[in-house]
């Protein structure tokens, strides 16, 4: 279920599949009892935040401390709840949300959205 705990964490944390090559550095961090770990691949700094559980809630890259490319989050089980794009800490392009009513379409043009719907039970698209 989305709710605004969600759309918060969307905003503060993005992604990039694009990887430099470089040593990588793990580290841990908390935040509001939000547990979250980063690493560094060059430019790119993957963040996972967790589930109390340990399981992992959000996770995406920032680059130059913004938000860049696919964002992931996901509910206390693992299943994908959410899937979107950041470019350079902007949403951009088609979101997918798993809502209690079945799956949204959402399309953000530089952080704005700009039209939803509903698509009904294509939770296969956001794996």
């Amino acid at each position: 279920m989305v709710n605004k705990t969600f759309f918060t964490m969307l905003l503060i944390a993005g992604t990039s599949f694009a990887m430099a090559q470089s040593t990588q550095v793990k580290e841990a961090h908390k935040v509001t009892s939000a547990d979250y770990e980063t690493e560094r691949f060059g430019d790119f700094v993957q963040v996972t935040y967790k589930h109390p559980n340990g399981a992992i809630a959000q996770q995406g890259y920032r680059v130059n401390g913004k938000p860049d490319g696919v964002w992931k989050q996901f509910d206390t089980e693992g299943h994908v709840t959410a899937k979107g794009i950041y470019i350079n800490g902007k949403r951009e392009g088609t979101w997918f949300f798993i809502t209690d009513k079945g799956l949204q379409r959402a399309t953000f043009k530089n952080n704005k959205l700009v039209s939803h719907q509903m698509v009904g039970d294509g939770y296969a698209l956001l794996d």
